[in-house]
Order: structure tokens, then sequence, then C-alpha cells
């Protein structure tokens, strides 16, 4: 299990790894284009290809991490099965100790509600203005 997890480890290395080449590439490429040796037009294809390379090796990279958090977890759970116990010696002999779980009667009694009273609604006063007719508001713009 342990080496199925460095398996994939070194496989991801490799991956990012042929990210980082295909982006000197464009890197190298751009700087020529710059210096007139290339056109922009085989700048924008070489681009174009070099995007998809590095989205396939991004995808590539998300699944291996994906197997090797899978494979962690396995390993994981095999170790786990190792964890030790508490023992308790005493003059009576080697006692396993087990952990005391709280109980959900005891959580219930520590929570408290306070209740709020509620404070009455404002009441608003209606608008007493009477508002002005669209023939009255384009006389006054005229003048």
């Amino acid at each position: 299990m342990i080496r199925e997890v460095v398996a994939r480890a070194e496989g991801l290395r490799s991956f990012q790894d042929e990210k980082q080449a295909v982006i000197d590439q464009f890197k190298k490429e751009h700087q020529r284009c710059r210096n007139g040796q290339i056109s922009e037009r085989a700048l924008e294809a070489s681009s174009k290809r070099r995007m998809k390379e590095l989205m396939s090796l991004d995808s590539k990279i998300r699944n291996d991490i994906k197997r090797a958090r899978s494979s962690m977890r396995s390993t994981n759970k095999y170790i786990d099965v190792y964890l030790p116990e508490k023992v308790k010696t005493s003059k009576s002999g080697v006692h396993r100790v087990s952990l005391k779980k709280k109980s959900r009667s005891a959580a219930k009694k520590t929570t408290v509600i306070r209740k709020v009273a509620r404070r009455p609604a404002r009441t608003t006063k209606a608008r007493t203005t009477k508002r002005r007719s669209t023939k009255a508001r384009s006389v006054k713009r005229k003048k």
C-alpha cells in the first residue's frame, strides 16, 4: 500500500515536470515571436496546442491525486486497526480502559434557551403630499 502511494507521488512529479517543460517551450516560442523569428499566427496556433496539452496534463494530475488520496485512505484504515488501547494496571491485574461517552441527557441539560420579548411594530404615517401629474411636470420643464 505504501509503495502504491509512493509510485503515485512519483507519477505526479513526472506530470509536473512535463507541464513545466510545455510552459518553458511556449515561453521560448513567445520570445521568438517578439524577436520576429516566427509570426503571430504561428504563435497563436502554438498557443492553442500548448493549452490543450496543459489541460490534459492538469486532468491527469487531478486523477492521480484522487487515486493517491483513495489509496491513502485505505492505508489509514489498515493502520487504524493497530491503534493501541488504553490499559490500566493495578494489584489485581491488567484492565482495558474504555473511553466514557457523554450522555445526551447531560448535553441537553446544559443548553439554555432564552425567550426574547418582541417589541411592537412601528406604525407608519400615510403620505399626505399630492403627486403632480405628468402634464404639470412637462409644463414646468419647458419654462
